[in-house]
């Protein structure tokens, strides 16, 4: 809800002063709001992960580089987020998006890898039951 420039100003305020400052800022534009029902104040500048970073691609660049920022590793580490999402990138839609991709990206690999071992399983089965039959044969041409 707050720029750069006024996140900045606000972020040592307390809660309570900056969900008055966003709900004046609100009313100018819907006069009818009275109250929040719920709030959540974040400090992204304070916050020891993100500090105060957003994601952004260079100028000149292509959309492809959110794709490739989402592409797996090896088909075993896969990648989520806002900067993941061309269609929705720096928005909490496209990370929530990009989420459900990977998952359902990361469910798709472990199915492809399940039935590829189940695959295997199977012929070795059908192998090792060939062999106990050769042997059977021979075991009983041995004895005749």
């Amino acid at each position: 809800m707050l720029p750069a420039v006024a996140a900045d100003a606000m972020e040592p305020e307390s809660d309570d002063t900056i969900v008055a400052a966003c709900m004046q800022r609100l009313r100018t534009v819907f006069p009818e709001a009275t109250r929040a029902i719920a709030t959540v104040v974040t400090r992204w500048r304070s916050d020891c992960f993100s500090q105060g970073a957003y994601s952004y691609i260079p100028v000149g660049s292509s959309g492809t580089a959110y794709d490739d920022a989402a592409e797996p590793v090896d088909g075993r580490l896969f990648f989520a987020g806002e900067y993941t999402s061309r269609k929705h990138p720096t928005t909490a839609g496209g990370a929530y998006l990009s989420g459900l991709h990977a998952a359902s990206e990361l469910i798709r690999q472990y199915e492809e890898t399940r039935q590829a071992s189940a695959n295997r399983a199977s012929e070795n089965v059908h192998r090792l039951r060939r062999k106990r039959r050769c042997q059977a044969i021979q075991l009983l041409e041995a004895l005749s």
